[in-house]
């Protein structure tokens, strides 16, 4: 009870009010009943919901950020006026104003080690200005439209630095690891109900209705939580974890993203590749050659192994990788002819309302398909620069710190470097790193996790902290 970290994070409400218990037992069941009401009568009767639930999550503010990691496990939309509103985005507004109050009260209080502070800013203003530049050509609904994404854009971008000033003990770091492996489990046990009892083709689970966005999901947790698994001193959870890995790379099958069965194999190279003993580097080239032996064979017959309808054989006959490269051909297309894009960019969220009528034979373009170009056509050489520059970062300093900690002090940073680098490959071929709607908030998701794995104690108390952490 004298721990500073927890007392630090608790809003003294009413400490004497004997019935707060009861108070926010009735609380919760009536929350839980205008819920039911708001998914079967009517989306406003959410908004009754939330009134009841907003002024208990100001009661503790370490609640509220375990509730809003949790709220990753459902995002799809509760109701759309005009844009999606998920529960994420309600627990957003909520941890928001908390932490710009924090701010407001504590101004010096601030988290040492946002290395990306000033890049995440700069982005931001390429954005902004991508579409200020171009505004002149947009209809009405194209200026919403892009100021739409221009909010989404900066609600992710704050999922960072929220989450990094809000983390006080290497403790509440563990606890959201676990959150998140929690997640984990129940995103892919409803998957294989999907597969199994319902009998789509190819999964989605409670994530969204693009399949990019389970994909994107499992790839990357399964290296930061095999990382974790690697680096935890407790049994149980290390056991929990390794045997669940495969479940997560069966499900991944199972959603049909062959983008992410491609950038699980690269990330695995990745892992074996740039471990610093000739053992991986031999183990590395083992997996490489038996990949290309065996592997190719495998992914082109999965139906006969029955994970997903994911298709392997006969691209030259697949629609979707014809219509990527006839989006990509487009678009190089459309910038050579017009040079100024490569400085002001088409402007945040204009990719459909300019290349929709540059691609007749392929109705609803709402993307480029590949992340670098996507970037690159709509905010220009600047935008895709800092872009590169984010990540390449992030690469560099989770590899750094994987080797200064050692092989398993370490593990979760190389977990994190090797996810990462999974996902740069889905990069290729969708808007993983981006607020295109197909992926949901697979970036807000994205920065979440960076700035849990990247929380470090302050120097001064870190060998006390990393006892504690040791001893979870």
């Amino acid at each position: 009870m004298n721990n500073p970290a927890v007392l630090e994070n608790r809003i003294e409400f009413l400490p004497n009010f004997r019935g707060l218990s009861l108070a926010a037992f009735i609380a919760g069941v009536m929350l839980f009943v205008f819920l039911l009401l708001g998914f079967y009568v009517h989306y406003l009767l959410f908004f009754a919901a939330m009134a009841i639930l907003v002024p208990l999550l100001y009661i503790n503010k370490v609640f509220v950020l375990y509730l809003y990691v949790l709220s990753y496990a459902y995002t799809l939309p509760l109701f759309s006026i005009r844009a999606d509103i998920r529960f994420d985005d309600l627990l957003f507004a909520v941890i928001a104003s908390i932490w710009f109050m924090d701010k407001a009260l504590n101004p010096s209080v601030s988290s040492k080690y946002r290395f990306l502070s000033s890049a995440l800013i700069f982005w931001l203003i390429v954005n902004a200005f991508s579409i200020i530049a171009n505004i002149g050509g947009f209809d009405s609904n194209q200026i919403i439209y892009s100021g739409y994404y221009f909010i989404r854009l900066v609600e992710y971008v704050l999922v960072y630095f929220i989450v990094t000033d809000m983390i006080k003990s290497p403790q509440m770091k563990v606890a959201l690891i676990r959150i998140i492996f929690v997640i984990t489990v129940y995103i892919c046990l409803y998957g294989i109900y999907q597969y199994h009892i319902e009998g789509l083709s190819r999964v989605t689970a409670t994530l969204a209705e693009n399949h990019a966005h389970i994909g994107s999901f499992l790839v990357f947790n399964f290296f930061v939580l095999a990382g974790y698994a690697l680096q935890t001193k407790n049994a149980i959870e290390k056991f929990l974890i390794t045997l669940f890995l495969p479940v997560m790379v069966y499900v991944l099958f199972l959603s049909a993203l062959r983008a992410g069965i491609i950038a699980l194999l690269c990330g695995t190279a990745v892992y074996f590749i740039f471990r610093q003993n000739l053992a991986s580097r031999f183990i590395a080239v083992l997996v490489i050659l038996v990949t290309v032996y065996f592997g190719i064979d495998f992914l082109q017959n999965l139906q006969d192994y029955e994970l997903g309808n994911a298709q392997f054989a006969n691209l030259e006959q697949d629609l979707s990788l014809f219509g990527r490269f006839y989006i990509w051909t487009e678009t190089v297309k459309m910038i050579g002819n017009n040079p100024s894009v490569l400085v002001t960019g088409i402007g945040l969220g204009a990719y459909q309302y300019v290349m929709n009528p540059l691609t007749p034979f392929f109705d609803g373009v709402n993307g480029g398909h590949n992340n670098y170009l996507h970037i690159l056509t709509e905010n220009g050489i600047a935008g895709l620069v800092i872009f590169m520059y984010i990540l390449i970062s992030l690469l560099r300093n989770s590899f750094r710190k994987a080797r200064e900690y050692g092989k398993r002090k370490g593990a979760l940073y190389y977990g994190y470097f090797c996810g990462l680098a999974a996902l740069m490959v889905t990069a290729i071929t969708q808007e993983t790193f981006s607020v295109q709607v197909a992926l949901h908030n697979i970036l807000g998701y994205f920065f979440l996790i960076t700035a849990v794995v990247f929380y470090e104690p302050e120097k001064k108390n870190t060998e006390k902290m990393t006892e504690s952490l040791e001893n979870e």
